[in-house]
């Protein structure tokens, strides 16, 4: 009898082995039962070949090393540049692309992000030619008349101005019986190419100026650092009286003065987006810098701020909108502030300098 039990029991284990040696679970296309492993991705290396790119829709494909890898990957684009975006594996240039616009891609691994590989591509798009500048003449040029001001440009060097600045174009503004008379936007794009326009003089005592007087809906100012001073009666600024289009990557050490009230360092009225930019400027008006409509990084905004910064110790106000003074530290920062790095993590660092201890500066090209 305890013969029999001895071989009952044996049998039922190996009956046991034999059920989980069939799971489901543990199946593989050998039948051997053992469970495939995932292999740990490698590498990621794009597979795309062209280099130049016309306006039109693109699929971007990328292969994972080892083969046996997870191959889910993900596409970005490397800061913002017009008319370029990508939706999934679709890279889209749009007809807004700015010729020889020159911008970087990054695929990566969506189990590790680690791995990942870049690739340089260029805009061919002759529609839109963009204009190099290289002189003071060639800058004032632009403002000549309306069709200049819908063109692009491009700046190759520094500026020095030896002759007080004109505002490119002319703001809407209102007449003695009330009604608005619209004026000449820019709505071109101006790209100052991480250079620098200095010694900009605006003195013309009259409102809604700036280095440019409106920024139309389609203008775009980039990558371009000002400097100089701005006086003037009222709602004006340092870089735009008025601003319905984007100014992005900008820094601005323009001093603005208003010998009545609402000033901005920035504009004047803002229905835009600004983008990535600080100021240093110092404004000063008929009112006190603790007034309410006297100071502030923009007069008044109806648009878009998105990480827009003023030195407050420099400025020597809190307000960054005149009409809403606020001590926000969102916009206005101490000195200790914007000399710290993690102030600036969501600036570019392919269009900006950052050193932890410095205020941002923007790059040039390599020459």
């Amino acid at each position: 009898m305890k013969k029999i039990f001895i071989a009952l029991f044996v049998l039922l284990l190996l009956n046991m082995v034999a059920c989980q040696s069939k799971s489901p679970d543990s199946d593989d296309e050998n039948g051997t039962g053992n469970k495939p492993d995932v292999a740990k991705v490698l590498d990621v290396e794009f597979d795309f070949e062209v280099k130049e790119l016309e306006p039109g829709e693109y699929k971007l494909k990328a292969n994972v090393f080892p083969s046996t890898a997870n191959n889910d990957v993900s596409f970005e684009i490397a800061g913002y540049h017009r008319g370029i975006l990508i939706d999934g594996d679709r890279l889209i240039i749009t007809a807004d692309a700015l010729h020889l616009t020159i911008f970087n891609i990054v695929v990566y691994s969506n189990m590790d992000h680690t791995k990942r590989d870049v690739i340089e591509l260029i805009v061919s798009n002759k529609i839109d030619e963009v204009i190099e500048i290289n002189t003071e003449d060639e800058l004032r040029a632009i403002g000549k008349n309306q069709e200049s001001l819908n063109k692009s440009y491009i700046l190759v060097n520094d500026i020095v101005l030896v002759k007080p600045w004109i505002p490119l174009g002319q703001a809407d503004f209102e007449d003695d019986e009330g009604q608005i008379i619209t004026g000449t936007y820019f709505g071109g794009t101006l790209n100052g190419n991480g250079y620098k326009i200095s010694n900009i003089e605006i003195n013309n005592g009259t409102y809604n100026v700036g280095f440019i007087a409106q920024i139309g809906q389609n203008g775009v100012l980039e990558n371009i650092e000002l400097e100089g001073s701005v006086e003037a009666r009222g709602w004006s600024g340092g870089i735009a009286g008025i601003n319905l289009g984007t100014i992005q990557n900008v820094i601005s050490k323009i001093d603005v003065k208003v010998s009545g009230v609402s000033a901005g360092a920035l504009v004047g009225v803002n229905r835009g987006t600004i983008q990535y930019v600080y100021s240093i400027g110092i404004v000063t008006s008929g009112l006190d810098n603790n007034e309410p409509r006297s100071t502030g990084l923009v007069a008044a905004n109806e648009g878009s701020l998105i990480e827009v910064y003023g030195n407050k110790d420099l400025m020597t106000t809190n307000n960054y909108i005149a009409f809403e003074p606020t001590t926000d530290n969102q916009f206005m920062l101490d000195t200790a502030a914007m000399n710290d790095l993690t102030t600036w993590l969501n600036f570019d660092s392919n269009i900006w300098n950052l050193v932890n201890g410095e205020f941002p500066r923007l790059k040039k090209p390599l020459v």
